[in-house]
């Protein structure tokens, strides 16, 4: 089951300070980002549970408390951290799309290495 599934609609679009889109989804709680490093490995570890977590079964089959228990955390921490399953969603949602861009945009600075820039469009092109 999805978020969007769950009755959750995306409400607004608003830019994030490097520009970016950010969707955010109704009454969504945040996550809190990481400060120091130890807490960033712990976010990691948190959202790498999580995903591996997914990928074995649904997401209305999956706790909170499993996503800490993989991840050698204590729920506690893991509510520091994010403010729950929705926080979680988002989180890996992010990292997921993020990673992605990251993939793209390396492959297309490596065809515009091969090929060379565009100099314009092809004639018969609009």
């Amino acid at each position: 089951m999805t978020v969007l599934a769950r009755g959750l609609r995306p409400r607004t679009i608003v830019a994030r300070r490097d520009g970016g889109p950010v969707t955010v989804f109704g009454d969504l709680s945040r996550v809190k980002p990481p400060q120091q490093d130890r807490s960033r490995r712990a976010q990691y570890a948190a959202l790498d549970a999580f995903e591996s977590l997914l990928a074995e079964r649904p997401l209305s089959s999956v706790t909170v408390q499993e996503v800490a228990d993989r991840a050698g955390l204590s729920i506690t921490s893991l509510y520091a951290r994010f403010d729950g399953e929705q926080a979680l969603v988002l989180a890996l949602h992010e990292r997921t799309v993020r990673s992605a861009l990251e993939l793209l945009d390396r492959i297309h600075r490596q065809f515009l290495a091969a090929v060379g820039q565009p100099i314009g469009p092809l004639k018969g092109e609009p």
